[in-house]
C-alpha cells in the first residue's frame, strides 16, 4: 500500500481525492497549505495523534508521491516543489491545478514536479498517472538496492565504493557500470533481459 499526500486547500477536491486514492487501497493524508506540507515531507520526525489518543512517529520517508496544488495559501505548490528539490527530497511531485497555460506546465516542471494535471481533470487519467509515478518510484527503489548483498546486509548508496575504473569513465559510462555492480549476481538486470 502507498501513502500519499494531497496538498489541497479546496476542502471538497481534497476530500474527494482522498476518497477515491483510499479507493483504490492507498493511504491518503491532507494538508491545506504548503507550510504544512514542507513540514511533514522534511522534517525528520513529527508525531501525530491518532484517533485513540495513541501517537504516532511519522518520518518523510513514509510518503511516497504527492498531489500538489498550486495555488495554495502561502507557500505555492512551485514553491514547495522546488524547496522539496533543493532539500534533496526526490519524492515524486504530481501538479494539479487550475493553471494549465504552457508557460505555467513549463515552471511545474521547472520547480521539480514529475508530472502536471490541470483542472479539470478526469479522474481516471490521475489515478494513471499517479500509479505510473509510484510505479516508477518502486522501479528506482528495486535497482538502488541490490539484490544479493555481499556482505550480509543491505547497502545505501553512500556505502557503496567505487572503482578507480569508474574515475577514468565518461558520467554516461559510469552509471551503467554502477547499475550492473549493484545488480551483481542478480539474473534480473537490464543487460541480460534481452
Amino acid at each position: 500500500m502507498s501513502r500519499v499526500l494531497i496538498v489541497e486547500d479546496e476542502a471538497h477536491l481534497a476530500n474527494g481525492l482522498r476518497f477515491n486514492l483510499e479507493a483504490e487501497g492507498h493511504s491518503v493524508d491532507v494538508v491545506g497549505d504548503g507550510e504544512s506540507a514542507l513540514e511533514l515531507l522534511l522534517s525528520p520526525r513529527r508525531a501525530d495523534k491518532r484517533e485513540n489518543g495513541t501517537r504516532e512517529a511519522r518520518r518523510h520517508e513514509d510518503f511516497d508521491a504527492v498531489v500538489l496544488d498550486v495555488m495554495l495559501p502561502g507557500k505555492d505548490g512551485f514553491s514547495v516543489a522546488a524547496e522539496l528539490r533543493a532539500a534533496k527530497n526526490f519524492i515524486p511531485v504530481l501538479m494539479l491545478t487550475a493553471r494549465g497555460r504552457p508557460e505555467d506546465v513549463l515552471k511545474g516542471f521547472a520547480s521539480g514536479a514529475d508530472d502536471y494535471l490541470p483542472k479539470p481533470f478526469e479522474l481516471p487519467i490521475l489515478l494513471a498517472r499517479l500509479q505510473g509515478l509510484l510505479r516508477r518510484r518502486e522501479w528506482m527503489r528495486a535497482t538502488a538496492r541490490p539484490p544479493f548483498p555481499r556482505s550480509g546486509r543491505p547497502q545505501r548508496a553512500e556505502q557503496i565504493r567505487t572503482k578507480p575504473l569508474l574515475t577514468r569513465c565518461s558520467p554516461s559510462m559510469a552509471e551503467p557500470l554502477i547499475l550492473a555492480s549493484l545488480n551483481c549476481g542478480s539474473t534480473d538486470t537490464p543487460f541480460n533481459s534481452r
